[in-house]
């Protein structure tokens, strides 16, 4: 039972070391029971602050150089959470601490501020972290000076605790050096680029013991996550994989290992912004990133040492990077992560280097070792690449047809497609789908309210203009037959009139115009033949369309049919080349998709002048059309999709298998 010292006034001193060492030893006993971090140390401070009657305590922790990260806090109702000012003398208070090595008290400027008791912890002379307690400013000075006892005392428990913790850690490397002895053979024994990096991550994260361990690897200035432990396959789109490739790149520029342990104040500001986008994706607690560094080879040579400088003696190939999603330490794992990260460093720039060499890594894969072949290995390879490249001499001189694969459909020759001439509503629809009809037949009504809006705008406004003439002439002729107007306002009705004939003769001409485009919504059939589109009254039957849309087709399927080829237009070329050469017609062979077994034989007609983009498949495609004998084909479908072959003369059996690899090398490296 912890008792508070700070209100035991009325106790005998005996009774308080009593309390005093009641309250060490069960911290102690905590100490060797082997809790966790994220256990031990939140007790520990929380009975400690209670012990004390301390406004509240936190535990800070030592990074690299002289960083200090506040893992640990504990407050009482009555004091709340400091605010950054607070901090930041805290953070300086600490520092000196870890400084000196002794801790101290630091009485606050402000009368009402509370006084920091700040304590070191020192493990193998090297600072671990620090304790800090806030206490009321009417403690006494003696108290106080007690409590910074007490304190120092239990910072030992703590750095006994750190003892632990480190012996554990060793105790469990040497019991898991046979499976570390084997995770380096086993890494050392990939040649497969992806073999090395799936076998770091998924048993490295067994040896460390972390959440996640994920490995990336520098090309250009850019790095790429080729593995992440549990993962079987990468997602390239993946948000969270790109946003963690941005944040290694960061981190890259610093040329250091990076730690991460939700604290970004004294983060580069590019590396801060990295890592809290990074964050959105993950729930990552703390994150480390440790460079794969190898030595560059022109650095062996002591000359070369001399005169580079040491950035360039050695260059990175990749990072680990360690996530922890609960509250364990990062930095206990620091030790066996960076001697991992060597073992790491080294497989993985020998991977790379493999992997840049065209056909060493096929070659060694199969190879193995040169033991596997005995004595004569070496013979062995040596007439085996002579029989490849005897083959492929001989296969370079041999003759045989090219031919370019593309795809197409049928479709006949006279087909056409039934726009809508205006905005409207199908109101009359007189076809349906595999309806035969002639030339000029109705095969739909359209009805515009625009239209209909004008015709019986223009008519109002037409009686309107007439009833206003025959007002205006019957006013004239009286006007005539008496003397009582004046021949001014004579001349002024006989001028209204000429401008009411005008207007009126305006207006049935525009009449005139709506009555042709009334007509014009009365659809009829371009050509003779069927009708093609299909479920045209689901499609049509009273639903408005747009002016210049695609209503329906038709099409003379008793006429002569054609191939409609969409070329790639990579392979293009090879077919006009031919053409020109021959200065003739292709010969093209064609199966039905319906039916592969019979082929049948076409001739090259006609070749766009133009690239397009093939919607379906958004590729540029530029459109052959070739002829065939339609009685040949038993079923003729419109769009029914065919595999042709385009004959284009005969070339070597090197240069009909590869050339779409020339062509490839030609365009990367034109």
């Amino acid at each position: 039972m912890v008792s508070n010292i700070h209100n035991s006034t009325s106790a005998s001193p005996d009774e308080v070391l009593r309390e005093i060492d009641a309250l060490l030893a069960d911290i102690s006993s905590l100490a060797e029971a082997r809790l966790p971090a994220n256990e031990f140390y939140p007790v520990l401070l929380e009975r400690t602050v209670f012990a004390i009657s301390a406004l509240g305590g936190e535990i800070w922790l030592a990074g690299a150089g002289d960083a200090l990260h506040r893992v640990y806090q504990s407050y009482t109702d009555a004091y709340r959470e400091p605010n950054p000012q607070t901090i930041g003398i805290v953070e300086a208070s600490l520092r000196e601490v870890l400084g000196s090595g002794q801790g101290k008290i630091f009485e606050p400027r402000n009368r009402r501020a509370p006084s920091i008791i700040a304590c070191p912890i020192i493990t193998d002379g090297q600072p671990w972290g620090a304790l800090a307690f806030f206490v009321a400013p009417d403690v006494p000075q003696a108290a106080q000076h007690g409590f910074l006892r007490f304190g120092l005392a239990v910072a030992d428990l703590a750095c006994h605790y750190q003892h632990q913790t480190a012996r554990d850690r060793l105790i469990a490397m040497a019991s898991s050096r046979s499976r570390y002895d084997n995770y380096c053979i086993a890494a050392y024994g990939a040649w497969s680029l992806r073999d090395v990096a799936f076998h770091v991550v998924n048993e490295g994260r067994l040896l460390l013991d972390c959440d996640r361990l994920s490995l990336a690897i520098f090309r250009g200035r850019r790095s790429r996550v080729m593995a992440v432990s549990g993962v079987a396959e990468i997602g390239r789109g993946n948000e969270q994989i790109i946003r963690l490739q941005r944040l290694v790149d960061a981190v890259a520029k610093l040329g250091q290992p990076f730690f991460y342990t939700d604290d970004s104040r004294n983060l580069a500001p590019q590396v801060e912004q990295a890592i809290a986008h990074y964050l959105d994706e993950s729930t990552a607690r703390s994150i480390a990133i440790i460079p794969l560094i190898v030595a560059n080879p022109d650095s062996l040579n002591q000359s070369a040492v001399g005169r580079n400088s040491p950035s360039r003696q050695y260059r990175p190939v990749g990072a680990l990077i360690v996530e922890q999603f609960t509250l364990r330490p990062i930095h206990d794992m620091t030790e066996p992560l960076l001697s991992m990260s060597r073992h790491a460093a080294i497989a993985v720039d020998r991977a790379l280097r493999i992997h840049q060499v065209p056909l060493l890594a096929p070659l060694l894969w199969r190879m193995g070792s040169a033991r596997r072949f005995g004595a004569g290995w070496l013979t062995k390879w040596i007439w085996g690449i002579a029989g490849i490249l005897v083959l492929c001499a001989a296969f370079s001189f041999i003759r045989t047809d090219f031919n370019i694969t593309v795809r197409g459909e049928l479709r006949p020759i006279n087909e056409r497609h039934v726009f809508a001439p205006a905005d409207g509503i199908v109101t009359d629809l007189l076809i349906e789908h595999g309806q035969e009809v002639k030339s000029g037949d109705i095969l739909l009504t359209l009805r515009s309210t625009e239209i209909d809006f004008e015709s019986a705008k223009i008519r109002g406004e037409l009686l309107t203009a007439q009833q206003r003439l025959v007002t205006i002439q019957a006013g004239r002729l009286q006007a005539l037959s008496t003397d009582e107007r004046t021949d001014r306002e004579i001349n002024q009705l006989s001028a209204d009139e000429l401008t009411l004939r005008k207007r009126i003769s305006n207006l049935n001409e525009a009449y005139r115009i709506l009555e042709r485009q009334q007509e014009q919504l009365h659809i009829h059939s371009p050509i003779p033949g069927t009708v093609l589109t299909w479920n045209v009254a689901q499609k049509l039957n009273a639903r408005p369309v747009r002016c210049g849309q695609i209503l329906l087709s038709v099409g003379n399927l008793d006429g002569p049919w054609m191939l409609r080829l969409r070329v790639p237009d990579d392979l293009i070329g090879h077919i006009q080349t031919a053409i020109d050469r021959d200065g003739s017609p292709l010969d093209v062979s064609f199966v039905m998709a319906t039916s592969p077994r019979k082929s049948y034989q076409a001739r090259t007609r006609q070749i766009g002048i133009a690239t397009q983009v093939d919607r379906p498949n958004d590729e540029p495609v530029v459109f052959l059309t070739a002829d065939f004998d339609r009685e040949e084909v038993r079923e003729l479908r419109p769009g029914a999709s065919v595999v042709a072959k385009v004959h284009c003369g005969r070339a070597s059996y090197l240069y009909v298998w590869l050339h779409g690899f020339y062509e490839e090398l030609s365009r990367r490296f034109f």
